[in-house]
């Protein structure tokens, strides 16, 4: 699997989780252009799957994107 579509994985199932809703493509896209940098190179260390990375994800669109 692509590191791309590895990203996308990961910020669809962490807004699923946080919103209880399904993202677009389109949010999708979005939001993985927004991803910070310091997420990003974490990612490329330690890849899109790691426990942490998925946490950074996660708390990053929970304070963007809570109920």
């Amino acid at each position: 699997m692509n590191e791309i579509q590895s990203m996308r994985d990961q910020v669809h199932d962490c807004f699923l989780d946080i919103t209880g809703t399904k993202p677009s493509e389109e949010q999708i896209t979005i939001i993985a252009e927004e991803v910070p940098s310091d997420i990003k190179g974490l990612a490329l260390q330690w890849g899109w799957y790691d426990t942490e990375v998925k946490e950074k994800i996660y708390l990053w669109l929970e304070s963007k994107y809570s109920k």
